[in-house]
């Protein structure tokens, strides 16, 4: 579990799944009363054509800043199967963004 400064959290949990009793993870955050799915395994992931979320790392665990944006990694399962794909993730749960995956080319860096 991740706490800010605001006394907001972020964790990852163990969840069934309404379709099949599958152990799922998915990562919550927000501030007590008034937590957020962030992401869960299984769902498909946003900007990445025909992948899905398959169940976060623990280590490292879910990170979460002064602003609400939680951060986590992921290897996301491919839909046409094959090996997965590591990937990191920052935002809300309204604003999910890809910030890296594997395989594709590292942003230009910022001007000094």
């Amino acid at each position: 579990m991740n706490l800010n400064t605001l006394g907001e959290v972020a964790f990852l949990v163990a969840t069934l799944s309404p379709d099949d009793a599958a152990v799922l993870n998915a990562i919550y955050a927000g501030p007590a009363g008034a937590l957020q799915v962030i992401a869960r395994a299984r769902d498909a992931a946003p900007g990445v054509p025909g992948t899905s979320f398959r169940q976060f790392n623990r280590n490292p665990p879910p990170t979460l800043n002064d602003t609400g944006q939680v951060s986590f990694t992921d290897p996301l399962t491919p839909s046409a199967g094959g090996t997965t794909i590591p990937s990191l993730w920052s935002g809300t749960a309204s604003s999910l963004t890809l910030a890296g995956l594997s395989g594709t080319p590292a942003p230009a860096p910022l001007p000094d």
